[in-house]
């Protein structure tokens, strides 16, 4: 599913969603003021069920006082007109037959006056219920709001309440002492005043939930007033005290129960407020709710038209995508399939200029090392005519290398276009447009076409062209740049591989060239093939030890070429390792020291016998005892001296004298043939050599075998008193681990061997442990 589809989606499920909400919403709004209208209308109804029950509970306090006899007849007289006149006006909220027959028949008897007041209460009973009643069909008993509820509490349940306690006593009071009077009134208007005790504190206690409400708390505070005095009143007919005339109790009571209905219409006023702010409230929430409505549906439509342009534009727009990822797709392919820098090149340019119908065009790649542009590509251009280098910052082209962007240069169309020569093709250009080629953050070259076309150019497809153009260039540029460095390597660079069990898999030219050997005859050998002699079977354990653990080994090396000879190397080898750390191989690099370790040969060896000198001795002894107390391994020093070489030389001449060291320091070499073996020529006729023994015994087996050697060779010496022929005094000591002397002290202990040999005959062996 495409974006734009699930946007729409979601755009339909939110507009359903909203609608949703915004009807639930307008309903109960509505809801609401039908409600609230309902409330009013039962507020109105309360209003005049609350005038009724005044009329009827004045009626009640009045009728048993005669007009005839009383002092104020004429008042009372007018004062029941007046109240019939009241019920009359209110009858019709009853929208009961019944109820008003009987308030007619109340207004109307005149039989039944000792049962008047029963009747009375009786029926503002009634009406009190039919408050109820009025109040549940208006549904004023459902108000949520606190205020109004409370309210609501008061209009309905405890001022009605404490409107008729006090009519009561107050009826109570004004029949006392008339031909109406009961036995237990005195009781009952306790009853009734205790009752409106009660009644007014629980009003006393809604009252104090009420915030900033001073006219309640005023007239709350009035309430109380009236009743104590009232109290106070009725108190006189508890104690049978003279009271005044019925109408003058009357006028006290009414003032009561004045005060009590004066709250109830505060109460009502309130919540008539209360309904009629709710009622502007709830209208104008409705309206900016359609107005939001309305709004939202004029937005709707305008992002709806705004969609379906952006729609249309975006297909267009991914048509053209479309066609150009072709094309880019087909350069690609295209450029994929050639092999060489100028075939990618030439194509390149040939592309893009038939994309762009250009005239003609050039295409230079920049050279990073000398920072220069070389002409690459030419197109509908002669070559010669084209300046071949540029530097950078060099005209359009060289600029262009800078601020890596593309130019456009228009010709006014107004005057004369601009004849522009190239080679050999005059053209009246429109356009020169300069672009740079740009691969991972670098500039490769540059392409300038020339069009004879002033239409716009797509910039962006131009860049998407040069992109696919500058990574082709850029790859192709830097293979054959590593060619030549890795042809460079090969014919200079002594390096292989190896797989893991150390065959060789790969080898340079250099490596060829300085072995001998071609790269098929080493590819699939070992590097023993190169391996001379003189290199020690320690040196390689030690190599394979520290290759197989992963470490890069480092040493000088001699090696051997096909046709016997030798070359020296420091060589690097290092393990080669797979994704997850496994050795897979081996490369070596080496670098040709022949000549280094030749200087360093004829440094350490004798001039005439071709052996160590006495230098190379000092170190090497020095080492060798290291070495010795390292590994623990004993080892001996021989020091031999020829005898009486002195008479040779003088006798048989300095020439016979120099052939004798030579071939003593062979036989030597010859003996003592071991890659640990080490053969000094300590000076004059004094020679001495280092080797490996496992034990005394031997020591004295070798040291015998190279005297009786030397012996063997029989070369004629008259002068010697020893023998016949030239022969050597050895002296000897077998050097172990245990012992800790410097290097002069197991020269000194050699050489009073040597002098012991002398004088004991010579031609002998004297050896000595320590």
């Amino acid at each position: 599913m495409s974006t734009k589809k699930s946007i729409a989606i979601v755009v339909v499920f939110w507009w359903i969603f909203a609608c949703f909400f915004f009807f639930s919403y307008t309903l109960h709004i509505q809801q609401r003021l039908e409600s609230t209208q309902k409330e009013l209308i039962g507020l109105s109804k309360i209003k005049s069920l609350n005038l009724l029950n005044k009329a009827l509970q004045r009626y009640r306090g009045l009728y048993p006082l005669d007009p005839e006899q009383a002092a104020d007849g004429g008042h009372i007289h007018q004062r029941l007109i007046e109240l019939r006149q009241t019920v009359s006006s209110v009858e019709s909220v009853l929208n009961d037959a019944k109820t008003a027959s009987e308030i007619d028949a109340v207004f109307s008897s005149k039989d039944q006056e000792a049962n008047l007041f029963d009747q009375i209460t009786m029926l503002i009973e009634k009406n009190n219920q039919q408050l109820r009643i009025i109040a549940d069909k208006y549904e004023l008993l459902y108000e949520p709001d606190r205020e109004n509820f409370i309210l609501l509490e008061l209009v309905l349940y405890t001022i009605p309440d404490m409107i008729e306690s006090a009519a009561k006593s107050k009826a109570i009071a004004t029949r006392a002492h008339t031909v109406y009077e009961r036995p237990n009134d005195l009781s009952l208007i306790d009853n009734n005043l205790y009752v409106f005790s009660q009644a007014f504190h629980n009003l006393k206690l809604l009252i104090d939930q009420f915030e900033n409400y001073s006219e309640f708390i005023q007239s709350v505070a009035v309430i109380e007033q009236e009743y104590q005095d009232y109290y106070q009143l009725l108190t006189g007919v508890s104690e049978a005290k003279p009271l005044g005339p019925g109408l003058f109790l009357f006028s006290e009571g009414t003032r009561l129960v004045d005060a009590s209905y004066a709250l109830a219409e505060l109460s009502r006023q309130k919540l008539k407020a209360n309904f009629q702010q709710r009622l502007v409230t709830y209208s104008q929430l409705l309206r900016v709710s359609y107005a939001a409505l309305l709004i939202g549906l004029t937005l709707s439509i305008y992002v709806y038209l705004r969609f379906y342009r952006r729609s249309k534009i975006d297909r267009q727009l991914a048509a053209s995508r479309k066609i150009n990822e072709d094309r880019v797709n087909d350069l690609r392919k295209a450029l994929h399939n050639l092999n060489t820098l100028q075939e990618i090149c030439n194509h390149s340019l040939r592309f893009i200029a038939q994309h762009l119908s250009a005239v003609s065009g050039v295409l230079f790649i920049h050279n990073e090392k000398i920072e220069q542009l070389n002409l690459s590509a030419t197109f509908g251009v002669n070559p010669k005519s084209v300046k071949h280098k540029l530097k950078i910052g060099e005209g359009p082209i060289g600029q262009c290398v800078l601020d890596a962007r593309i130019y456009e240069s228009t010709i006014n169309q107004e005057s004369n276009p601009s004849s522009v020569n190239i080679g050999i093709t005059n053209a009246n250009v429109k356009k020169i447009l300069t672009f740079p080629l740009v691969n991972l953050g670098s500039t490769v070259g540059v392409i300038q076409l020339l069009l004879l076309e002033g239409k716009p150019i797509e910039h962006e497809t131009v860049s998407q062209f040069a992109d696919v153009m500058a990574s082709y260039i850029d790859k192709e540029k830097k293979y054959d740049e590593s060619k030549k460095y890795f042809a460079s390597i090969n014919k200079n660079v002594i390096t292989s591989s190896t797989d893991a069990k150390g065959v060789i898999t790969q080898v340079s030219q250099a490596f060829a060239d300085i072995s001998g050997y071609t790269k098929e005859e080493l590819i699939g050998q070992k590097h023993s093939i190169i391996r001379h002699p003189d290199m020690p079977a320690e040196l390689f354990k030690d190599l394979w030890s520290t290759i197989t653990k992963g470490n890069t080994w480092n040493h000088e090396v001699k090696n051997r070429t096909k046709d016997g000879g030798f070359y020296w190397v420091d060589v690097t080898i290092s393990p080669d390792l797979d994704f997850y750390g496994n050795i897979i191989g081996y490369t070596a690099i080496r670098h040709d020291i022949t000549e280094k370790k030749k200087n360093e040969e004829i440094a350490i060896t004798d001039g005439l016998t071709q052996i160590y000198n006495r230098r190379h001795f000092d170190t090497c002894f020095e080492l060798k005892i290291r070495e010795m107390r390292r590994d623990m391994k004993p080892f001996l020093f021989a020091m031999l001296d020829i005898d009486f070489f002195k008479q040779y030389n003088d006798n048989y001449g300095h020439q016979q004298g120099d052939n004798v060291l030579i071939s003593i320091a062979n036989t030597l070499k010859h003996c003592l043939r071991r890659p640990r073996d080490m053969v000094f020529r300590l000076g004059g006729e004094e020679f001495g050599f280092i080797c490996d023994a496992d034990s005394l015994e031997d020591a004295i087996k070798i040291c015998e075998a190279v005297r009786e050697t030397v012996e063997s060779l029989k070369i004629s010496h008259q002068y010697n008193a020893a023998a016949a022929y030239v022969t050597i005094s050895s002296g000897v000591i077998f050097i172990t681990p245990d012992t800790r002397f410097s290097p002069e002290h197991y020269y000194k202990a050699a050489d009073e061997m040597l002098y012991q040999a002398k004088t004991s005959g010579r031609n002998n062996v004297k050896l000595r442990t320590l």
